[in-house]
């Protein structure tokens, strides 16, 4: 038996699923700063510029590392994460509803 992998769905987006009807749903916002928007699903592409924020539904219990997973997004990719408006570096929190996660990539540059 397969177990069933956690799902989250942009509003209004067909690109993601949503959480299967046996899993609680939690509606956190997602703000996605730099270049981390392309990680967004193609439906959402011009909807949504950098620093506007994305209502998302997630299965209960999914973490900070969890959501990035899900959006596809590389870890190392992620520099600072802000949760309800406070910098943390604990990406095994637990997301609750009403959550907001502001995610802000890492800066490289060359010489």
């Amino acid at each position: 038996m397969v177990a069933a992998t956690p799902h989250c769905a942009l509003r209004g987006s067909n690109d993601l699923k949503a959480a299967t009807p046996k899993e609680a749903a939690i509606e956190i916002k997602i703000w996605l700063w730099g270049h981390l928007p392309q990680y967004l699903p193609a439906s959402a592409a011009g909807k949504y510029p950098a620093g506007q924020f994305h209502a998302v539904d997630l299965p209960e219990g999914l973490t900070v590392r969890g959501l990035i997973g899900h959006l596809g997004i590389p870890d190392w990719t992620v520099e600072l994460v802000s949760l309800n408006g406070v910098l943390t570096h604990d990406l095994e929190t637990a997301l609750k509803d009403g959550d907001a996660v502001g995610l802000f990539p890492r800066i490289l540059a060359g010489g």
